[in-house]
């Protein structure tokens, strides 16, 4: 069983999970309700976003909004990051502190 997900992206596949994928990607959220974690590492800065810098014709309200209920409705935090460099530093720091929880469990039940 997967216990953790963490999905590097870029703002035009985020946009696109937002407006024509959305169904699909609800799907995909509500499958992973049943893992311990999951989150995801966005290549850009959420001001780009804001401004609508990426390739669609959704307005950027729109999608700043999708975003937070995306966020609250699965639990879905989104990290942010101006790089490709910088995004994988992060997924592999998340990574990293997920295996330290599981480690502290593991401990706590022995």
């Amino acid at each position: 069983m997967r216990n953790i997900i963490i999905e590097m992206t870029s703002f035009d596949d985020l946009v696109g999970y937002l407006t024509q994928g959305r169904d699909r990607f609800k799907r995909e959220l509500f499958k992973g309700r049943a893992l311990n974690h999951l989150a995801l590492v966005i290549e850009g800065n959420l001001s780009d976003l804001a401004e609508g810098h990426y390739h669609s014709q959704a307005l950027p309200k729109a999608i700043i909004q999708s975003r937070l209920a995306f966020s609250i409705r699965y639990r879905l935090p989104m990290f942010f990051c101006e790089s490709r460099k910088y995004a994988e530093r992060v997924t592999e720091s998340l990574l990293c502190k997920f295996a330290r929880e599981i480690e502290k469990q593991a401990k706590a039940l022995a």
